[in-house]
């Protein structure tokens, strides 16, 4: 990426088109003095403010504007540093877990032990280990989003170590991600399942 000139740290203009850019997350500069940028899963916001040459301090605050931790960055001439620390803060599994509670709770609900598990190539998927030792992989057409109200159709797989078994679910149409009716389906498999184990 280019950057700011000179060995002079990237601008605050500069730096927002960055993280819009090519980490997805809303970012603007307020007059060139500070970025503001929305995580997409909370809607917390992390202000990043230049408070020395080559600083930057970092102020992560809830939507409803509390305190919940701050530190400092080096600021450098090239985004790169501050685009990774961006991308690692808006999709970490801390964000993207209290997202899904409700789904977590539709699939415990009807005894179905899940949790959020990192997804190959980046993003995250809800995993149900099986007591074959085989599992069901819960996406959204594909990695799920940020947020359990931006999943617009559920699809669900059964899963080998090695093999894929089953489509156990998906929903109808895009737009109609009903999360009941996916753990539903997704409970009602696994009692069959159980039940008729694979050969």
């Amino acid at each position: 990426m280019e950057n700011a000139v000179n060995g002079n740290p990237v601008s605050m203009p500069r730096l927002a088109f960055v993280l819009r850019k090519h980490a997805g997350v809303d970012a603007h500069h307020l007059y060139g003095t500070r970025v503001v940028v929305t995580l997409p899963s909370s809607g917390d916001i992390v202000n990043l403010t230049p408070v020395g040459n080559n600083t930057l301090r970092w102020d992560h605050k809830t939507a409803g504007d509390t305190p919940v931790e701050s530190g400092e960055l080096l600021w450098e001439k090239d985004p790169d540093g501050i685009l990774r620390w961006v991308i690692n803060r808006a999709y970490s599994l801390g964000q993207i877990v209290p997202q899904y509670a409700g789904v977590m709770a539709e699939l415990s609900g009807r005894g179905l032990s899940a949790e959020l598990v990192d997804a190959d190539g980046g993003g995250f998927l809800i995993r149900i280990d099986l007591p074959d030792h085989t599992f069901l992989l819960i996406g959204g057409g594909g990695n799920l989003p940020p947020r359990a109200d931006q999943v617009e159709r559920w699809h669900v797989q059964h899963e080998g170590v090695e093999d894929h078994i089953a489509v156990v679910f998906r929903s109808p149409n895009s737009g109609t991600a009903d999360a009941a009716e996916m753990a539903e389906a997704a409970a009602s498999y696994v009692r069959l399942a159980v039940a008729s184990p694979r050969e």
